[in-house]
């Protein structure tokens, strides 16, 4: 009986664990912007952020090297309404990941005029 209780907690604390991540991604820029989550800089280009638990927003701040905003989003998790009724249901801690991100969040960058961002030229006589 003991082990059966050592593994029904050891279930639940793997259930609850988290479970996957969603990617922030810049579009439309080649330039690896510093990316801010709730006023905490993340790290540039791509950033990994928890997808799934409990109702939450985040806002997403996109800054260049001098401290300037680009873009600011708030981004929702989104509820699976089948995935928390059967969790509900059931009474089973499924509920605590009907509320996800997307696996991808794309935000979109306004177009810089940098030559960073330029194309660059095929040859000399373009």
């Amino acid at each position: 009986m003991k082990a059966l209780n050592v593994l029904a907690i050891a279930l639940v604390v793997l259930l609850l664990a988290s479970c996957g991540s969603s990617s922030i991604v810049l579009t439309n820029t080649k330039k690896p912007y510093n990316i801010y989550v709730n006023n905490v800089n993340r790290g540039k280009g791509v950033v990994k952020v928890q997808r799934a638990g409990l109702p939450k927003k985040m806002i997403v701040d996109v800054k260049n090297s001098s401290g300037e905003i680009l873009a600011h989003e708030v981004v929702r998790r989104d509820i699976n309404v089948l995935q928390f009724a059967a969790g509900f249901l059931y009474l089973y801690p499924l509920w605590f990941w009907s509320w996800k991100y997307d696996k991808v969040i794309e935000i979109y960058i306004p177009k810089q005029n940098s030559d960073w961002d330029a194309e660059p030229s095929k040859s000399k006589w373009d």
